[in-house]
């Protein structure tokens, strides 16, 4: 499983964590290269943009059981007023309006603090 951790984001010790978690499943029709150009994009939002909000991982399913998706999103945000920044933000509404709804068969998500 490759996973990115993009920036380490200390929130206040103590502090909850607003936690967003979105899964992806991948049409059958995606090539190889679309699902990897959709991860790299994911990758780089990551080590860049997202930075601004929190802390964004990004892991590829290992494979090890039949049914599972394809990729998983865990943003961490201090806040549930930061999450609804990041869910509108532009430059993330166009990576996934570019890599990642041309391919996507189902989308599951689910926020919550931790």
């Amino acid at each position: 499983m490759r996973r990115v951790t993009a920036h380490v984001w200390h929130g206040k010790k103590g502090a909850r964590v607003f936690r967003h978690v979105a899964v992806f499943e991948w049409t059958e029709e995606s090539t190889a290269r679309q699902r990897a150009a959709a991860v790299t994009a994911l990758e780089k939002w990551a080590a860049g943009p997202a930075t601004a909000f929190g802390r964004l991982t990004v892991g590829v399913d290992a494979g090890l059981a039949e049914g599972n998706a394809d990729v998983v999103v865990v943003m961490d945000l201090p806040d549930r007023e930061t999450y609804a920044a990041y869910a509108v933000d532009e430059a993330h509404q166009a990576l996934l309006r570019e890599h990642v709804r041309p391919i996507l068969r189902r989308r599951t998500a689910v926020q919550h603090e931790v």
